[in-house]
């Protein structure tokens, strides 16, 4: 009996032990402790990574956008010229720098405040596939000025920067003979027409103590006014139509005439009239600016101030 006793105390024993072993671990906290370990490792591997990504993003250099919308033109001079007629026109010249070889005139504001005109030039916007301008593209243009109502005073006219001014009432060149035609027993005239698709006679006159007229220099250009004192200045009476740059409008004669520039040392005015024109060449001692007239291109449009058609 006494066997038997011991034999179930030990198993009571063993039983008792093992389920301390078994309940040890059962109160163990492990939700919280595997909550605790995880939070660090989540933080920083958010935090670190995420930063030096946008850090690396933000300092990445990327190139200047071209502007997309249209330009300033740069302008070096302005001027007032003043026309015959009634009422009397009054035009601003304005002379510049094209912004790159392929831009074109986009608009053209004008704003009157006080006593001054103020215009704007803008031109197209820029084109990447533009090749690249390393000499420069002058610019001539005329813009109409209203003066009828002003009263009288000194006016600005502003473009671009530029600034000129001119007095109100506005006086038109003499009346009589136009104003480049020369008096005096010196005046000679050239009548002839011009090759560009058979126009009607045309006269111009011109001082021949200032030109020499010379029908044909062997240059392939006939009917030429070579200037006496100015060496290499020449106009082509019956120049032909050739490729050329558009560049301004200027008013001679009492007529439109554009302004084209042919070579660096070549210019062209071209009147048309329905669909046929007359084009004098002038050959510039110097490469033309496009800056305001020289003394060469000044005497050539007085000689074209003359011009005339023959009936």
């Amino acid at each position: 009996m006494q066997k038997h006793l011991s034999l179930f105390a030990l198993v009571l024993l063993a039983l008792v032990v093992m389920g301390g072993c078994v309940a040890a671990p059962a109160s163990t906290p492990l939700p919280p402790a595997t909550a605790g370990a995880s939070a660090p490792a989540v933080e920083t591997a958010t935090a670190t990574p995420v930063s030096s990504v946008v850090e690396t993003g933000t300092a990445t250099p990327t190139a200047a956008p071209l502007e997309t919308g249209p330009r300033p033109i740069a302008v070096s001079n302005v001027t007032v010229d003043v026309g015959v007629g009634s009422p009397i026109p009054v035009d601003a010249f304005v002379s510049g720098e094209w912004p790159d070889l392929c831009a074109q005139l986009a608009l053209i504001t004008q704003r009157f405040e006080d006593n001054t005109f103020e215009i704007t030039l803008l031109a197209t916007a820029a084109d990447p596939a533009c090749p690249p301008d390393h000499v420069g593209l002058p610019f001539r243009i005329a813009i109409p000025i209203n003066v009828v109502q002003l009263p009288e005073g000194e006016y600005i006219v502003t473009a671009n920067g530029a600034s000129t001014t001119f007095t109100v009432p506005v006086l038109s060149p003499a009346a009589g003979p136009p104003a480049g035609e020369p008096a005096g027993d010196t005046v000679a005239h050239f009548q002839g027409p011009n090759p560009y698709r058979a126009t009607p006679r045309f006269d111009v006159a011109y001082d021949a103590a200032v030109w020499e007229y010379v029908e044909d220099d062997g240059s392939g250009r006939p009917s030429q006014l070579k200037h006496r004192s100015l060496p290499g200045c020449a106009i082509w009476l019956r120049a032909g139509p050739v490729g050329a740059t558009e560049v301004a409008t200027v008013w001679r004669a009492e007529r439109e005439w554009t302004l084209s520039q042919v070579q660096s040392n070549i210019i062209q005015y071209w009147s048309p009239q329905g669909d046929i024109g007359w084009i004098f060449g002038v050959l510039l001692p110097e490469a033309w600016s496009g800056q305001g007239n020289s003394a060469c291109q000044d005497a050539a449009e007085q000689v074209i101030d003359t011009f005339s058609v023959v009936e």
